[in-house]
């Protein structure tokens, strides 16, 4: 068994972005997505530098009819070591205005 120490794994709730009193438009939620993606890329490489093991994080995630809008991992992941344990846990509360998404990362 693995000891787990200062820095071997790290958990965190970053922003999720504003407060919502209705459901936000598709267009503002990629205006959300696009002014948090920056915060999470350096959240993710900060980490990158001091842990060691595992990281679980949410960030957001908007769905509608037709699609879901939420941060793009793929190109963030590839200047880190970590690798995706698992497709995110999806949960919300029945009054929800946006989901979460919890994202377990691996270092590799």
């Amino acid at each position: 068994e693995r000891s787990r120490g200062l820095g071997d794994v790290y958990k965190r709730q970053p922003v999720l972005g504003p407060v919502f009193k209705t459901k936000p438009s598709r267009k503002d939620a990629l205006k959300i997505v696009a002014k948090l993606k920056p915060f999470y890329e350096k959240v993710l490489l900060e980490f990158n530098k001091v842990v060691k093991y595992r990281v679980a994080i949410l960030m957001p995630r908007f769905e509608f009819k037709h699609n879901i809008v939420r941060i793009d991992l793929s190109n963030i992941l590839t200047k880190t070591r970590f690798k995706i344990v698992h497709e995110p846990i999806i949960y919300a509360t029945p009054k929800s205005k946006i989901k979460r998404e919890l994202w377990v990362f691996q270092t590799g």
